[in-house]
């Protein structure tokens, strides 16, 4: 199974409480008016062009993906991500507060934009269970190189207990003998399961999708600068 591309739930917008300061208890006024695009004069053709670019890149990061997991280890990081989010919510309780809505006045910015914040959202998600496979698979790379090292030097160390003791002592080669054995068949295991490999893999795919995430990012920011905060000097919309 390939890697899960799934959204992540959505919060309940319809759960309403009193906006307050962070430092006072003191409810704050917040205008639920929305925001009207000031500038329509962008050119759309050129602002098409700079987001197909962006979406070619996000086709290219999850399409190119050639980490495979199974059924059960994509749905257990789903089951711990959505754990870990109840419980960061039961701790830090955070005030929610619905965002004014942006009038574009334009079916077309309206789609860019929309569209835009849902593609930061699945790289978001992909994000955080890459996360979760890298930590597991570094846990599971660290334990068995530690084994390994503290198995070699208890080898070391029982024979050189043997040679100043008991040179004689029979038991010593057979306590070596499984020491070893235990190496070379954690170290063979290690390398069938390739976790070195995976954990470079999953480090690369991480740096693709935050690449993604700060194109989408820039692109959406300058946009929504250009609608709503540049009436007249900004004529054009540049990502880069």
């Amino acid at each position: 199974m390939f890697f899960a591309c799934s959204k992540p739930p959505e919060y309940d917008e319809e759960t309403h409480r009193p906006s307050t300061s962070v430092f006072t208890n003191t409810p704050l006024k917040v205008d639920d008016r929305p925001y009207v695009a000031v500038n329509t004069k962008l050119n759309q053709e050129e602002c098409q062009a700079k987001f197909m670019e962006i979406v070619k890149y996000y086709n290219d990061v999850i399409m190119t993906n050639a980490l495979v997991f199974s059924e059960t280890a994509v749905l257990k990081a789903q089951k711990m991500i959505h754990d870990i989010e109840c419980e960061r919510g039961q701790l830090y309780n955070p005030i929610p507060r619905s965002m004014n809505p942006l009038d574009t006045r334009s079916d077309f910015f309206r789609y860019v934009l929309k569209k835009v914040e849902d593609l930061q959202n699945v790289l978001e998600y992909q994000h955080k269970q890459l996360s979760y496979f890298y930590t597991r698979y570094k846990r599971e790379y660290h334990n068995v190189s530690i084994l390994v090292i503290i198995l070699s030097s208890a080898m070391s160390l029982v024979e050189g207990i043997t040679l100043v003791f008991n040179p004689h002592n029979k038991a010593t080669p057979v306590v070596m003998l499984g020491m070893s054995s235990t190496i070379a068949i954690t170290t063979s295991v290690l390398k069938f399961r390739n976790t070195k490999e995976k954990i470079e893999g999953i480090i690369k795919m991480k740096e693709k999708i935050q690449m993604c995430q700060a194109k989408l990012f820039t692109f959406d920011k300058e946009l929504k600068t250009s609608l709503f905060l540049s009436p007249s000097s900004t004529s054009n919309v540049h990502t880069e």
